[in-house]
């Protein structure tokens, strides 16, 4: 007595296979959709906190300030600059120029002033006013790790990084890198 076609082990095994197969993609594309709601919720927060005028940095809750549009006052620490290296712009890597700014209260926070073409370019003199969208630390675009800074500079930060946006740098360099990506 012969086994039917739809009995012999390669069979069903074509069918386990097509079956895993199509419960795995069903997965994925529920796994997609929720990325997508998240984008969606982070760019409603960038939204929400980034547009519209910029606030004092001394008046944001800087530990739940991410994406906070914010202006801050102080003097740049030119002594305590750092790079970043390997950072690409527009297809040509470079460096972060990354300098403390100290507050009027003493509080010191990290300024992201732009790319550099591996050569630091100095920050400007004196009181300062800089306008910028505070950041996380470590976040994947930038690699600012404002504990590990902290260490080196031996100063205590603010646990936000300010991307810089303005004013323009006198000069060419450095490049105010763009603001976060609302992209889905």
């Amino acid at each position: 007595m012969t086994t039917p076609v739809w009995r012999r082990p390669i069979w069903l095994l074509g069918h386990v296979i097509a079956i895993s197969a199509v419960l795995a993609f069903a997965r994925l594309g529920v796994w997609q959709l929720d990325r997508l709601q998240e984008k969606q919720d982070r760019n409603r927060v960038i939204a929400e906190r980034s547009d519209g005028p910029a606030i004092d940095l001394l008046e944001v809750d800087v530990e739940r300030g991410e994406y906070q549009h914010v202006t801050a006052t102080g003097t740049f620490a030119a002594d305590q600059d750092r790079l970043i290296p390997y950072r690409s712009y527009r297809g040509t890597v470079g460096s972060h120029a990354v300098t403390p700014l100290v507050l009027d209260d003493g509080r010191a926070v990290l300024v992201l002033r732009g790319w550099v073409p591996d050569e630091m370019v100095a920050p400007p003199e004196g009181e300062v006013t800089i306008e910028g969208v505070l950041r996380r630390s470590g976040s994947a675009r930038t690699s600012v790790d404002v504990d590990d800074l902290a260490d080196v500079l031996g100063r205590d930060l603010l646990p936000l990084y300010l991307q810089q946006l303005a004013p323009e740098p006198p000069g060419d360099y450095p490049v105010l890198l763009d603001p976060p990506a609302r992209d889905e």
